[in-house]
This record gives C-alpha cells, sequence and structure tokens, in this order.
C-alpha cells in the first residue's frame, strides 16, 4: 500500500451509465474499494466521500466524509456501491461536487486538501457543461484526477477534466483499473502533500504591500508579499 497517512478529503465521481453493464461495474467496485485500502482511514486522517450518477435524478452523494472513518466500513460501503445505469451526465456531477460534496455539511474539512477522482468509460452527454463545471471545480480549490476506461473515451474532454494533463488516466478495459492502483493512488499522494506543504493554499493569498494581493499558488509569496490567512 502507499499509506498515506497525511489528511485529506478523497471524493471519488463515479459514472454508473448504461454502457458500462453490472459485470465491468462489479469491477469498479473493487477498484474502488482497493483504491482506498491504501490510504490510512480515519478521525485525522483520510476521509472519502462518493457521488455516483448517470441521468437526473441518478446523480447522488451516495455518503459524505463523515460516514465511514474505519478502513473496513469503508471498502464494505464501496463494494456496495449502487448501478442505476442511465447516460452520462458528468457536468451535474461535478456541479454536485463543488456545491454538496465539498462542503461543510457533507463533512469536509477547511484546510485539508480537497481532491476529486473521477471515473468514466465515455464522452458526457453535455461535453461543454462538462468542461466550465470542472473550471468551476477546480477553481473552488479541489484538485481534479480523471480516470477514463474504454476505448472510446475522450482523451480531450479527461484533459479538460483534471487540473493536469499527468492527472489523467486511461486503460482499455474494466480489468485494467487494478494495473493503475498504484498509480493513481502515488498521484493522490504527491498532491496532497504538495498542498499540506503549501499549508493549504486554497485558504491563504499574499497580501502585498505594494500593489494589493494575488491569489497564492505556491508556499512562498514573492518579495515585498507576506502570506496571511484569507478566509
Amino acid at each position: 500500500t502507499t499509506n498515506c497517512v497525511k489528511q485529506a478529503d478523497i471524493l471519488f465521481i463515479v459514472d454508473a451509465s448504461g454502457s458500462i453493464g453490472d459485470e465491468n461495474f462489479e469491477k469498479v467496485r473493487n477498484f474502488l474499494a482497493d483504491f482506498s485500502r491504501q490510504y490510512q482511514v480515519g478521525n485525522n486522517l483520510t476521509h472519502f466521500s462518493e457521488i455516483v450518477f448517470s441521468s437526473p435524478p441518478n446523480i447522488n452523494v451516495v455518503f459524505g466524509f463523515n460516514k465511514y472513518l474505519t478502513n473496513t466500513e469503508l471498502s464494505e460501503a464501496l463494494l456496495r456501491t449502487p448501478y442505476p445505469s442511465g447516460e452520462t451526465y458528468t457536468a451535474q456531477a461535478l456541479n454536485l461536487a463543488r456545491t454538496s460534496a465539498f462542503t461543510s455539511a457533507n463533512g469536509a474539512r477547511a484546510g485539508v486538501p480537497k481532491i476529486a477522482v473521477v471515473l468514466t468509460d465515455g464522452k458526457s452527454t453535455y461535453p461543454n457543461d462538462t468542461s466550465r463545471e470542472a473550471e468551476d471545480l477546480k477553481k473552488s480549490g479541489a484538485v481534479v484526477l480523471a480516470i477514463g476506461v474504454s476505448q472510446r473515451i475522450s482523451p480531450e474532454e479527461l484533459n479538460t477534466i483534471a487540473t493536469l494533463p499527468s492527472y489523467v488516466f486511461h486503460v482499455d478495459d474494466f480489468a485494467g483499473l487494478q494495473s493503475i492502483i498504484n498509480n493513481v493512488s502515488k498521484t493522490v499522494c504527491t498532491v496532497v502533500e504538495q498542498k499540506a506543504e503549501s499549508s493549504c493554499v486554497s485558504l491563504y493569498r499574499c497580501l502585498g504591500r505594494r500593489d494589493g494581493d494575488y491569489p497564492a499558488c505556491s508556499p512562498e509569496c514573492q518579495e515585498g508579499y507576506y502570506y496571511s490567512c484569507v478566509n
């Protein structure tokens, strides 16, 4: 296991559209459970939440960040992930991530790195909306990874969803998910460590003594600026 022991709030955003099929969705459940076992889940450690989406009304937060605080309970819950089938309303799922999942009401913790892992098998039903919602989610302070499964995936869309091109993972079929568990969890760990070192940049801005403030993108402020907590 990677065993990331830092604090993080990790949100799975899981495509449950009809094209996946029951047998493959079982592989998705196993991937989610195995992935979660790479982390130490616990009160002051890593928390997980899950969104499952297909077509409205089947776009829901299945459980919040506070619900399962042991590895065993969490992986059991992930193995029970519902499979509603339907279309691929990715935009609405990303919107729900920002407006509902990553909120204190859903157990998200202030100052803890927010990471979304999007898993999908195809193009979203409304690609323009998807790219706009992905942008808003990233602006809200979440780091987004995208996992595409199948050969008919749109690489362009995965790139619009993810924070960086290196946060995009692609496998040809659902059996291939097992082969990327290590890479994806290592990437998440790196993100968490960078975020932790930059003391949760989303809560901070470099305040200027010269010409106003600018959002901090790194732990170091430019000369003439200093760090201050701006919520």
